[in-house]
Formats: structure tokens, sequence, C-alpha cells
């Protein structure tokens, strides 16, 4: 049998050359001179799953390669009509993955040419991955490293609130075939309520992988979590879109590590606009450009607030003053713009804002629910004992005698 395997940047030479040990078989190797790269690769792989094999092109080289084939083995070069025309010899044609969206399958079928996939190849790596992406994002991992590979220990990021253990989770699994019921079997060790619909299968079967069986509609309604484990094949509409959006929690979280086409791109980045244009209405913004008010660089108010925002260089202000009075002055003359005060400084005139629920104030400030606070901090000599005067103004200011007077200016004592 002489069987021609074509190689690509996922499947080089170098992995297809055991091919070469089959018994009996005149083995060629072959390397697709378009996809000899990653990108060329995924480019590939999403037009096929989008517009089918016959929308990927195909080098005369192969075509050339391939014309003494009776078994053709590819993992994504498309094997599509050109290519079975110039190989009119072939008998089976073998796809080193689990889609076969890159091959014919409606010609292959016409011609009586089998074909076979590596159905679950990658099963365990991707169940794996999803649950990783769970944990990474529900524990800050990738911010956090993020932040210490730039020297930076950070301990409160802007979804803290949000963030619950995972046994405290819903997760809901759509497609609960071999990828879905081995994530549920995973998230079974984590004590995570687990939902699961699926068209093919009957609500006893998904049970039996591990998952509560519900409607598309109720999972999406009451899951934390939205993994999709589905094929998508050419034409096919988006499963998750702008309806599918509106019905999932706010802070939902979504994981699709199955096909880009299963969600609508559009729909995503219209509901996380949305989403971010309700959160600033809900604070009082106009829908308008949001104008950022602060005080000029290298003041110590705004150097700390961008240490404790993290937004370091990357805040654009409209305007810097030279004054957190002049900042107040400024935002309460404009319904766009947002500032930073103590608050000690917040009038009537201005609207202290909500982070992650939380309305700023003394019991707030004190607890640490607020998350945005920047402490005032008493320093002395390294090694030099306090003078008596020195250490009685210490512990006066420390232990709770002047609050009332620290109360009075306005500023939130740290402690009585």
């Amino acid at each position: 049998m002489k069987v021609v395997c074509i190689c690509d940047a996922g499947v080089p030479e170098m992995l297809m050359q055991y091919m070469k040990k089959l018994p009996g078989c005149d083995v060629t190797l072959y390397t697709e001179k378009t996809l000899t790269d990653i990108k060329s690769l995924t480019t590939c792989e999403r037009t096929a799953e989008l517009r089918g094999a016959e929308a990927c092109p195909v080098s005369a080289e192969m075509l050339e390669a391939v014309r003494e084939a009776e078994i053709l083995v590819t993992h994504v070069a498309p094997v599509n009509r050109a290519v079975l025309d110039a190989a009119p010899n072939v008998k089976i044609v073998g796809v080193l993955r689990t889609g076969t969206e890159n091959v014919n399958l409606d010609l292959c079928r016409e011609r009586g040419i089998a074909v076979y996939n590596a159905e679950g190849r990658n099963s365990t790596a991707v169940a794996d991955l999803v649950v990783a992406l769970m944990i990474c994002e529900m524990r800050n991992i990738a911010r956090a490293h993020g932040a210490l590979v730039q020297g930076k220990w950070v301990k409160m990021f802007p979804n803290i609130m949000m963030n619950r253990d995972m046994c405290r989770c819903t997760v809901g699994i759509i497609g609960v075939g071999k990828i879905g019921t081995m994530v549920a079997a995973r998230l079974k060790g984590f004590g995570c309520r687990i939902l699961g619909c699926d068209i093919f299968l009957s609500p006893e079967e998904i049970e039996k992988r591990g998952c509560e069986p519900v409607s598309k509609e109720e999972l999406l309604r009451q899951s934390d979590f939205v993994t999709i484990h589905m094929r998508h094949e050419a034409g096919q509409s988006a499963l998750i879109g702008a309806d599918e959006l509106a019905m999932m929690k706010k802070n939902a979280i979504l994981v699709n590590c199955a096909r880009a086409g299963l969600v609508d791109t559009a729909a995503l980045i219209e509901a996380l606009r949305e989403l971010s244009e309700e959160a600033y209405s809900e604070v009082g913004g106009a829908d308008a450009e949001i104008v950022l008010v602060g005080r000029e660089a290298g003041s110590g108010t705004r150097s700390g607030f961008e240490e404790l925002t993290e937004t370091v260089d990357k805040c654009k202000y409209r305007q810097e003053l030279t004054s957190t009075g002049d900042v107040i002055t400024a935002v309460a003359q404009n319904p766009d713009a947002i500032g930073y005060a103590s608050l000690a400084s917040v009038k009537d005139s201005v609207k202290a804002l909500k982070v992650a629920g939380v309305t700023p104030s003394e019991e707030t400030v004190k607890d640490g629910t607020y998350l945005i606070q920047r402490p005032f901090v008493l320093v002395t000599k390294e090694g030099v004992a306090l003078s008596p005067v020195a250490q009685a103004f210490f512990d006066y200011a420390t232990k709770g005698q002047a609050n009332d007077i620290i109360t009075a200016s306005g500023v939130v004592p740290a402690n009585g």
C-alpha cells in the first residue's frame, strides 16, 4: 500500500516518521509548505471550521505528492475535491485529530473512501486545561504572576469581592461527551454543583456522566462557570450569541476550549461593552467618554492612587491639577468626569464611587471591605530610640486617644 503522510507545523516529520514502521507499506512523508508555522496552521483550521474543506487552499506541490497515494494521512492539511481528484487511488483517509472538518466527507462517501479520525486524542489535556483556567481566573493566578514578574506583591484584585471557593460554584457543561464528562469528573473533587446539557444524550445518560441534567437556558442562568464542549461545522450558527449571553450572570465566567465559532465574538464584545457602561451608569455616569481628572505627575496622592489601583503609567488624564480641592471642583463641574481624593475631602458636590459594590465609609475603610485605601505611615530612624516627647506623641496618636481629633478632621482613624 502506498501511504502519503502530509506533515505540518503541528505534526512535523519528526513525529510523522513513526508511520514508516507500518508493515507492508511504502510510506512517503511530505510537508505542506503552506502549513509550516502555527499561524498558518490555525488559519487553515479556522477556515475549515467556518467554511469547510473546499475553502482551504492547497499547493501544487501537495497535489503532486499525493498522486500515487492509496492511503492519505493528514493532520490539518485539507483533503478536498482538488486533493481527491489528484489522488484517484485513495481508499482511506486518516485524520490525526478528533475533528474531520478539513475533509470533504460527502465526496469521500460518494467515492467509497473510508475516513478515520483520532477520537479523543487530546481529551485529557483539554479537560485539564478547562479546570486550570477556571481556578486561574477565580484565584487570579495569572494576574498575580504578572504582577510578581514586575516586582509587585499584589493581594487585592478588582474581582476579589466576586471570588468564591470552587465548592460554592455552579459549573454548567454544554456538551457532555468525552471531554465534558472528563471535566465533570475533575470538578467533582472540588465539590462543585455540576449542570449539564447535551442534545444527543438523555437526561439519564447525562446524570450517569456526573451532571445534573438541565436545559441550556437554565444552565446559562444558574452557572458561575459555563464551559463548552461541542463540535462546530461550516455554516453552523454560534451556540452562544447575544440572547444566551444576556441569560448569564453578570459575573459568570465563560470557558471555550472547543471551537471559536461556537461563540459569537461580536455579541460577546457588545455584551462586555454594555456591562461596562452599565457599571458606569450605576455610579451616575452618562453615556459619554469618561474624563479622568487627577493630580499632577509626581504628587504623592497621584502615585499612591495609581499604585493601589495598579494603573501606574496607564491612566491618561484629561486634566492634571495641583491640589485635591481643584480635582474635586473639576469633577463636580463635569458629569462625565472621575477623579480621586481622600474620603475626608469628599463633599456634597461630588459622589464617592462604590468599589466591588462597597460604598466608602468609616466602617468599610476600617474593616477593609473598601478596597482602595491609602494608609498614613509613621516612620522613625532605624536603630535610634524615640525621644520621650516623640514616643508620647506616637502613643497618643496610635492608641485611640487621638481618635476624636482625627475623626473631626474628616480622616478615618485606624484604631479605636
